[in-house]
């Protein structure tokens, strides 16, 4: 805010770094066996569904790359 705000695509690289900051927080926990506050869990199950969803919605492009292999 105090720069006048971000591009639109450096917010997206923001949340991106976020979003993989969180789930490797997330990870080293689960790996370590310790507590995961709820706040995560929560955070960690929306990236999954939001994952599933690009997954599922670009399943045809990576298919068809792979099969360039």
């Amino acid at each position: 805010e105090e720069l006048g705000g971000l591009p639109p695509i450096k917010m997206h690289c923001s949340a991106l770094a976020a979003d993989a900051l969180n789930e490797a927080i997330y990870s080293y926990l689960t790996e370590r066996g310790r507590e995961i506050p709820p706040t995560l869990v929560r955070r960690h199950e929306h990236i999954a569904k939001e994952i599933a969803s690009l997954e599922e919605r670009y399943k045809a492009f990576a298919d068809k790359e792979e099969a360039k292999e």
